[in-house]
C-alpha cells in the first residue's frame, strides 16, 4: 500500500474537520435567531406601549398633563425598552404636541401647549408615534442596516 492511498483510506480527522467548518454557520444562525426575537420582542412591547398611550392620551382632554400621562402609560407598558432611546411625537389633527419628545425626559414642557390644544379639540383624531432602535448585529455584521429604527403608531378620537 502506498502513502497516498493510506491517506485517502484514514478518515480519523474528517468529523472534526467537518465539525470546524459547521460551527460557525450554525453559531451566525442561532445568533441571528435569537436578536430578531430579542428585536421582535421590542417591537410588540413598542406597539403594545403605543396603543395604551394614545388610549389614555385620548381621554386625558381635561387633564393638564396629558403628554406625562401618555408618556408614562408607554414606559409602563413596554418596561424592557430603554426609555433614554424612545422618542415619542404626538399630533392633534395636524398639529404637533410634542416635536419629538425623548420619553426619559420630563414631559412637562409639551403638556402646558398640548392642554390648552386639547381643551378644544374634542372629537378631533389624535395621532401617537414612537420610534425605537433597533441592533440587528450578528457577529460584527450589521443586518439591519446603520438607521434601523421601530416605528408604531396609534390614532383614536379625542373625547
Amino acid at each position: 500500500m502506498t502513502l497516498r492511498s493510506q491517506f485517502i483510506q484514514n478518515r480519523s480527522g474528517a468529523s472534526a474537520a467537518e465539525f470546524a467548518i459547521l460551527v460557525p454557520v450554525i453559531g451566525t444562525m442561532l445568533f441571528g435567531l435569537i436578536k430578531f426575537g430579542i428585536v421582535y420582542n421590542n417591537y410588540l412591547s413598542l406597539t403594545a406601549g403605543v396603543a395604551n398611550a394614545e388610549r389614555q392620551f385620548a381621554v386625558s382632554r381635561t387633564s393638564t398633563t396629558p403628554i406625562s400621562t401618555a408618556v408614562t402609560a408607554l414606559t409602563t407598558t413596554a418596561p424592557t425598552l430603554n426609555t433614554s432611546q424612545l422618542k415619542v411625537n404626538v399630533l392633534i389633527g395636524a398639529t404637533s404636541c410634542t416635536g419629538g419628545l425623548v420619553a426619559s425626559t420630563s414631559a412637562a414642557s409639551s403638556d402646558s401647549g398640548c392642554a390648552g390644544s386639547m381643551a378644544k379639540a374634542s372629537g378631533t383624531a389624535s395621532t401617537l408615534t414612537a420610534t425605537y432602535p433597533c441592533d440587528l448585529s450578528v457577529m460584527g455584521v450589521n443586518f439591519g442596516g446603520a438607521g434601523c429604527m421601530l416605528t408604531a403608531q396609534a390614532s383614536e378620537r379625542i373625547e
